[in-house]
């Protein structure tokens, strides 16, 4: 028998919020922003999904990228952490520390492990 976890309380409201992202009309920055790929809101939502599964991540500020993928946010005080998701599923991050200098990094990968160890770190 498999047991899972019960998702965190705030997945349906992300998955909401990622959902009206398909309403983002091309130019909606004004600068020329690309409206939000269909593919890169199925990658957020299952990303969300997996990571719901993990009761210490806080819910993300889901916004759009000027690029057409989905952007999730984190401010956890001592970090910023900001994910844009690919139409592919890749997932772009920037981590920025405000108190440990040097220890900002960029990460390209495709596998959502690896933002759940940026999201779960100390």
């Amino acid at each position: 028998m498999v047991v899972r976890k019960p998702a965190a309380a705030w997945l349906m409201q992300i998955r909401e919020q990622i959902g009206q992202l398909a309403r983002v009309a091309p130019d909606w920055d004004s600068y020329g922003a690309a409206a939000v790929d269909p593919e890169a809101i199925q990658s957020a939502l299952d990303i969300a999904d997996a990571l719901a599964a993990h009761s210490s991540i806080a819910p993300p500020v889901v916004t759009a990228t000027p690029h057409g993928h989905v952007g999730l946010c984190w401010d956890t005080g001592d970090r910023s952490i900001d994910a844009s998701i690919d139409p592919d599923g890749a997932i772009e991050m920037v981590v920025i520390h405000r108190s440990r200098r040097g220890r900002d990094r960029e990460v390209r990968t495709s596998d959502v492990g690896d933002l759940v160890s940026v999201l779960t770190e100390p």
